[in-house]
């Protein structure tokens, strides 16, 4: 009986643990290059930052669907953050590549392909 209790008592221990731990965000980059974004797509999760980073030549500004959010300018070697929340809209642009085409990005809270 005593042996019950004790196995009882350290399954509701491990339960409560694993359901209380709070969830761990990752950072995760995304370089600003001349002509486009380095990943194109950033797979990440709700509560996870992207980092911005400008690896350009000229100061760059990155946007969400009609300007749902806004990086401003970020210079040369600067970054911006973006904390993913539930709202965030999962595609951003930015400037123009080299054909004057419109860049765009992608973030997927889809698992990330593996290599084979």
């Amino acid at each position: 009986m005593l042996n019950s209790f004790r196995m009882s008592t350290f399954a509701f221990a491990a339960a409560a643990v694993c359901i209380a731990s709070p969830a761990v965000s990752e950072e995760h980059t995304v370089l600003i290059e001349d002509g486009g974004y380095f990943p194109t797509i950033t797979y990440a999760m709700q509560g996870d930052t992207i980092v911005f980073i400008n690896d350009s030549d000229a100061s760059q500004t990155v946007s969400g669907p009609d300007d749902s959010w806004t990086s401003g300018a970020i210079p040369v070697d600067g970054s911006f953050e973006l904390a993913l929340m539930e709202d965030t809209p999962l595609t951003f642009t930015g400037g123009v590549d080299l054909e004057g085409v419109d860049i765009e990005g992608e973030i997927s809270y889809e698992p990330a392909p593996l290599d084979e």
